[in-house]
């Protein structure tokens, strides 16, 4: 019998080791698998977040677009065979000459945001860049808003300097500038 309980002792000590070591394993398996889970998660996660970039700046281009919508009279009268392209014309109205105004604000709204990384420059470039040459190419616009008033312009000159433009104003007189109004069924 003391043969037999002292078999019994050891084999209870093995037990008690064995159900030691399986509850060792279990814990490290279970750290592994949270581990696992918890990297798949930031994984899924930084996934997330980058869709969610993307699908915000594809947001604000499209928001940007609207706004530039709202301003098609202007920029018909900029483009190539407009009322205003090149040195054909420039606004014969006040009106018109606000919206003008107003119209290059927005390019200086988007140069405050490029330089503070909310938007990215080649992607404005590509989708803007011809717009800013249009108002560019007249001598009247440059003349009258570029070069006399400077120093309320500096973030659109800001633009034009960064796309190598050269702004070239005009000598005539402001009184002999040819003024065009724009088509009234573009005005909206």
């Amino acid at each position: 019998m003391r043969q037999r309980s002292r078999e019994f002792a050891v084999s209870g000590d093995n037990r008690v080791a064995l159900d030691q070591g399986r509850e060792r394993s279990m814990k490290d398996l279970a750290e592994v698998v949270g581990a696992l889970i918890a990297v798949a998660s930031l994984v899924v996660a930084a996934y997330s977040l980058t869709q969610s970039r993307k699908t915000e700046r594809a947001r604000f281009w499209l928001e940007l677009r609207d706004r530039f919508s709202g301003f098609q009279d202007i920029h018909t009268a900029l483009c190539p065979g407009g009322e205003w392209d090149g040195n054909q014309g420039f606004p014969s109205t006040l009106s018109e000459l606000r919206r003008l105004e107003a119209y290059m604000g927005l390019f200086e709204h988007c140069s405050v945001m490029i330089r503070e990384g909310l938007i990215d420059w080649v992607t404005f470039d590509s989708v803007y860049a011809y717009r800013i040459r249009n108002i560019a190419r007249n001598p009247y616009i440059v003349q009258a808003k570029l070069i006399e008033n400077a120093k309320y312009w500096k973030d659109f000159i800001l633009i034009t300097s960064r796309m190598h433009l050269q702004l070239k104003g005009t000598d005539e007189p402001f009184d002999s500038w040819p003024r065009r109004p724009l088509q009234s069924s573009r005005i909206s």
